[in-house]
C-alpha cells in the first residue's frame, strides 16, 4: 500500500489504492499508460459523485477496495460542476445534473452571473450549452429499442423530431457563392422566407413566401395576403409546366395596363385569353377596344345568340306589359315540359 506521504519521480506499480492526493509544492501529475491525466490546481477536478452524498464538499468519494457501494455520477471540470444522478456525467464549468437525472448528461458552462448553475434535470437526455442556463442543443430520451429521441434548439421540451425555439430567424441556410435564406418567426404568428441581400441585422430583406396566421398564403415580397394564395410579382406570376417536353407551357402573365393574360410560352408568348381592368376579354388579342369580348380569329359555335336587351328582359313584370294568358301557359308546359321561353314571351309581347 502506498501512501500519499511518498515523495518520488517514478512509481511503477500494479495497483495504486489512495484516500486522497495531497498537492506539493508545484502541479501533481499521474502518468497512466500512455494516457496523461493533470490536475493543476484545486479548483479542476475528476469527481466519482455517491448517490448519498450529493453536496460539492462531500463528493471525492473513492472507497477502499475501489469498487463503490453504490452507482453515482462523474464530473469532470470546476466552480460547481457535479453529477448527482444516477450513472450521469457533468463536463465543464458550473454544470451539474440532478438527484433525479439518472442516466443525464450535461456538457459546456452556467452564466456569469448568480444563478451559475446549469443543470440538467431530465433523465436519460443530453444537454449542451455555454455561458447560459438553458440547453442550445437538448436532446430527448428514446423510448426503447429502435426509437430515436427529439432534438430541440433553445428548449428542453421538444415536441418534434427537431423543436426550435427562437426569436426572429430560426434557420439559415447559406452557401458559399450563392443567396442567402433564412426562415423566420415574424409577429403575428407568420412564418417567413427571406432572401437575405443584407445581413445587417436590421434590413429589410425581401420576402419569397409568406404564411399568414389567417391561413393566407402570399409568394413574394408581401406581409399581408388577401387571400389563400396572393402572388406579388413583376410580370411572370404563375407558370404550368407538364414532365414531358412536347406539351406546351403556359404562363399567367400580369401586363402594363393592368391587364391578366394567360399565354402559350412554348409559342413566343402568343395570348391565348386576356383580362382587362375594364372587365373585359380578349381571346387572342389584347386590344379589347370597347367590346366586352374581343376575338382574334374565328369563332365556332353550334349556337350563338345575338341581342340588344340590356342587361335581360325585366321588362315583363312593368304593369302595361301584356304577359301569356295561365291557359296558355300551362299548355306550353305540358307540351314542351319547360317554360316558355323567352322568345315565347317576346313573340306574345309583339302581339
Amino acid at each position: 500500500m502506498l501512501t500519499p506521504q511518498i515523495e518520488s519521480s517514478l512509481i511503477k506499480t500494479d495497483t495504486l489504492r489512495l484516500t486522497r492526493i495531497s498537492h506539493l509544492e508545484g502541479d501533481s501529475v499521474i502518468y497512466i499508460g500512455d494516457s496523461t491525466l493533470i490536475i493543476n490546481t484545486a479548483q479542476n477536478s475528476i469527481k466519482w459523485t455517491s448517490t448519498v452524498a450529493v453536496s460539492s464538499t462531500s463528493t471525492d468519494v473513492i472507497y477502499p477496495n475501489g469498487v463503490p457501494s453504490q452507482k453515482r455520477g462523474l464530473s469532470i471540470g470546476n466552480g460547481s460542476t457535479i453529477a448527482n444522478g444516477i450513472n450521469s456525467i457533468a463536463l465543464g464549468l458550473n454544470v451539474s445534473t440532478s438527484t433525479h437525472a439518472h442516466h443525464a448528461v450535461i456538457i459546456g458552462s452556467g452564466p456569469n452571473v448568480q444563478p451559475a448553475i446549469f443543470t440538467n434535470n431530465i433523465p436519460n437526455s443530453l444537454m449542451i450549452g455555454f455561458n447560459s442556463n438553458i440547453p442550445t442543443l437538448f436532446v430527448s430520451s428514446s423510448n426503447g429499442i429502435n426509437t430515436t429521441g427529439n432534438i430541440g434548439i433553445a428548449t428542453s421540451n421538444p415536441i418534434a423530431k427537431l423543436h426550435i425555439v427562437h426569436q426572429h430567424t430560426a434557420l439559415r441556410f447559406e452557401r458559399n457563392g450563392y443567396k442567402t435564406y433564412d426562415i423566420r418567426q415574424d409577429a403575428g404568428n407568420s412564418l417567413s422566407f427571406v432572401k437575405v441581400d443584407n445581413p445587417s441585422p436590421n434590413a429589410q430583406n425581401p420576402i419569397v413566401l409568406y404564411l399568414g396566421d389567417t391561413g393566407n398564403v402570399a409568394i413574394g415580397n408581401l406581409i399581408n395576403p388577401q387571400a389563400k394564395l396572393h402572388i406579388m410579382h413583376n410580370g411572370r406570376a404563375l407558370r404550368f409546366e407538364r414532365e414531358n417536353a412536347n406539351y406546351p407551357v403556359y404562363e399567367y402573365q400580369q401586363s402594363p395596363g393592368n391587364g391578366l393574360a394567360l399565354v402559350n410560352v412554348s409559342n413566343n408568348d402568343d395570348i391565348v385569353m386576356f383580362y382587362n381592368s375594364n372587365s373585359s376579354v380578349g381571346i387572342g388579342t389584347t386590344s379589347t377596344g370597347s367590346f366586352k369580348l374581343a376575338v382574334e380569329g374565328v369563332i365556332g359555335a353550334r349556337e350563338l345568340k345575338l341581342t340588344n336587351e340590356n342587361p335581360w328582359p325585366d321588362y315583363v313584370f312593368a304593369p302595361n306589359y301584356n304577359l301569356m294568358p295561365i291557359e296558355q301557359v300551362a299548355a306550353y308546359i305540358e307540351s314542351k315540359q319547360t317554360f316558355a321561353r323567352h322568345t315565347e314571351c317576346t313573340r306574345n309581347k309583339r302581339k
